[in-house]
């Protein structure tokens, strides 16, 4: 993994890549997100919903419970029925109703409460319930409706909180007509009534509120109790609702803790892994898609210039030759002149210079949709689409004829071009016959003079590729000799020692030589020779202008090997005039036969 992360570290990624990577790793994290959230809200609705079937299961049940204390209050009304409205052994029957989650049992025939069960502790409750500021008003409205109310919670004078159940009782008169008789009232405690349903509810792993409204007359709720505490509320429960002694109850229902997703946590770590391995994927994709170009970029492209190599030249122009296969196209060969020389006398890093500064000439020579590549060492070729032959003719005319010339380390180099051309299709009918011309024109511009630019004629097959000549090394190596050029103005700057010349000093290379002697001719020779020298070669010359056109020296002196011996040397030189360099000395020398000595 840690080779893999290296990896993707060490791309480097364009803006379209990025966007790729940024858009791609937003979707998979919506993806993510989405399957997060589906299975969070399936969870939370699966519990909601079994909470929800709970809450109404145990709302009945509470239900049932509240109404425990009306089916008492049902049994005394019958009691007093059966007596017609007479009140028969009170405490007998009240004794036998009595539950321990009852607070007392009451008669209050007029509203005005005269029976209670147990009397101790609950004398106080012995009052006029129409004319209490509190019971008042409901009283009034059980009386009018003949419905069974409750009212509560509320404190109750023997300790602990209750909730008041009255049941009108009407008896039948003699004219048949109903006639009031007074209330059946049970008082019963809170939690005592329902706290069984409430703790088995707790147990299956809840937190509960109930509330209810104070009588049928309120519309405002009021908490019965919580598990969280008095005063306290669920934060995101699940209701159940039912009606007890006219009053709303609601049974609020949360899962401890609040509701949760089991399955969240995996499908956001399963979600993230997928996301982190299809995003190591995707860059991987990506470093692969990138050596795959930059691989097919070294195969067709040229690493000294930057254009296109032979193959990817050729298979450029196949395939717009397969494209537009009736399309005109000229090719051009073209040869930087003595490339050799240029080598051989500035060393191949300015040769290479000079192969990155044409290839840059050539771009900028052709329209911008030529195909431009380097075929050979010092050979290039160009394709022009869709010109016609005098246009195609101005615009190699001008490429050759421009100045080839670049500045390297405060010093000019100039050079030539030679180019040769020829017509597709009206020349040659495929690829392999269009360059093949093309080579030959080119070297038929070679035999001609150079740096000229010459269109393919059927006639140049014939031309002979070995009259081209040597190079200037092989030339200069071939002289039987030491051999030593160098510039005659300025400086006298060395400019080339063959290997004779190198030996013979006692050097092992040229750059040895040039450490050992200098880098010009006056270091070169013994230095109390060097004025007499340069003075003899200079009246020599002067005496031969009108000779010939090469002005030769004829001098005699001495120059020094690295391991001290000095060598008397004879120094015939001829003084030539080259475009570079102006006037050179090409200088051959020859040891000074019997004579050697040391310092």
């Amino acid at each position: 993994m840690k080779k893999i992360c290296d990896s993707i570290n060490k791309i480097r990624l364009s803006f379209r890549e990025k966007s790729i990577i940024i858009i791609s790793f937003v979707i998979m994290l919506l993806i993510v997100a989405v399957q997060a959230y589906t299975a969070y809200h399936a969870d939370i609705t699966q519990q909601k919903e079994r909470a929800r079937l709970n809450a109404k299961v145990y709302a009945e049940e509470l239900q049932s419970d509240l109404e425990k204390g009306e089916y008492i209050t049902d049994a005394l009304e019958t009691m007093i029925i059966s007596a017609n409205g007479k009140v028969n052994r009170f405490d007998e029957a009240a004794s036998r109703d009595m539950r321990d989650y009852i607070s007392s049992i009451q008669l209050a025939p007029d509203s005005v409460v005269k029976y209670i069960y147990p009397i101790a502790g609950n004398r106080a409750g012995l009052i006029d319930l129409s004319k209490d500021r509190e019971r008042g008003e409901i009283i009034s409205y059980g009386k009018r409706t003949g419905e069974t109310t409750m009212q509560g919670p509320f404190d109750l004078k023997q300790g602990g909180r209750g909730i008041a159940i009255r049941n009108p009782v009407y008896l039948i008169g003699n004219d048949g007509k109903e006639e009031f008789w007074g209330f059946t009232i049970v008082i019963i405690k809170t939690p005592a009534i329902y706290q069984k349903t409430l703790d088995a509810l707790e147990s299956f792993g809840y937190d509960y509120c109930l509330d209810t409204t104070s009588s049928p007359l309120s519309s405002e709720s009021q908490q019965v109790v919580c598990s969280l505490g008095s005063g306290k509320t669920l934060s995101n429960p699940v209701r159940a609702k039912f009606k007890a002694g006219g009053c709303t109850w609601t049974l609020s229902v949360e899962k401890k803790g609040g509701w949760s997703s089991p399955r969240l946590a995996m499908v956001l770590l399963t979600g993230l892994l997928y996301m982190i391995f299809a995003m190591i994927i995707i860059c991987l994709l990506i470093r692969t898609r990138k050596q795959h170009r930059e691989l097919i970029r070294k195969a067709t492209t040229d690493e000294l210039t930057g254009i296109l190599n032979r193959r990817g030249f050729t298979e450029k122009v196949e395939s717009d030759i397969k494209d537009k296969p009736d399309e005109p196209m000229t090719a051009i060969f073209i040869d930087l002149d003595d490339f050799k020389q240029i080598n051989d006398l500035y060393g191949h890093y300015v040769g290479d210079c000079a192969l990155k500064n044409l290839a840059g000439n050539l771009l900028s020579s052709f329209p911008d949709d030529s195909i431009v590549g380097r075929t050979g060492g010092d050979e290039f070729c160009v394709i022009i689409k869709g010109r016609t032959p005098d246009k195609i003719r101005e615009l190699i005319v001008q490429a050759t004829a421009r100045d080839q010339s670049f500045e390297l380390e405060k010093r000019r180099y100039t050079y030539t071009i030679s180019a040769g051309y020829a017509y597709y299709p009206s020349q040659a009918d495929n690829m392999n016959k269009l360059i093949n011309y093309a080579d030959q024109a080119l070297y038929s511009a070679k035999m001609t003079g150079k740096n000229k630019c010459v269109c393919f004629e059927p006639e140049m097959s014939d031309v002979k590729r070995t009259q081209l000549g040597f190079s200037f090394r092989a030339l200069a190596e071939g002289i039987p000799g030491a051999f030593l050029i160098y510039c005659a103005s300025g400086s006298g700057e060395i400019l080339f020692a063959n290997t004779d010349l190198i030996m013979m000093m006692g050097c092992s290379s040229f750059d040895d030589f040039i450490k050992h002697v200098g880098d010009n001719f006056r270091s070169f020779v013994h230095p109390d020779d060097i004025d007499r020298v340069e003075s003899s070669i200079w009246e020599q010359i002067d005496r031969n202008r009108d000779r010939s056109t090469h002005h030769e020296d004829y001098v005699e002196y001495r120059v020094t090997a690295k391991d001290g011996t000095v060598i008397p040397v004879i120094d015939i030189g001829r003084l030539i005039h080259t475009e570079n360099y102006g006037d050179v000395f090409f200088v051959f020398i020859r040891k000074k036969d019997g004579f050697a000595t040391g310092f």
